[in-house]
């Protein structure tokens, strides 16, 4: 896992998010917009 980056996430940024309990890892993709519904889940 990358530290956080020195300037904040844009949205379409790619993100990883690691779960401190269980160390399940979750790679998201931040919204275009706020509005955006659509998700798409691999």
């Amino acid at each position: 896992m990358l530290p956080h980056p020195d300037s904040d996430f844009k949205p379409g940024d790619s993100v990883a998010y690691r779960c401190r309990d269980c160390l399940d890892r979750w790679d998201m993709v931040l919204p275009e917009s706020e509005n955006e519904e659509e998700h798409d889940y691999e």
